[in-house]
Order: structure tokens, then sequence, then C-alpha cells
């Protein structure tokens, strides 16, 4: 399974890879900095 959305993190603009949740939810983890933070709704 290879699930993996890449989206821009907020805080220092690296790319910050994607994992799905149970919930739905995509849960996000920057690589640079650290940062995470989850993303609700429909992927597109």
């Amino acid at each position: 399974m290879a699930f993996s959305p890449v989206q821009g993190c907020p805080k220092c603009q690296a790319l910050a890879e994607g994992m799905p949740m149970m919930t739905g939810a995509v849960k996000y983890t920057c690589r640079q900095c650290g940062n995470t933070w989850m993303e609700t709704g429909t992927l597109k």
C-alpha cells in the first residue's frame, strides 16, 4: 500500500509526508522541522 500524500509544512515550507489514520484523517509529519498536524475531510 503506497499511500503517501505530500503537503508543504505551514511552518517551514518543507515537504511533509502524510500518514492515513483509521478515522479517515491524515496526519502529516514534517521531516525538516518536526511539525505535525492533522488534515480531515475528503482527499483530492
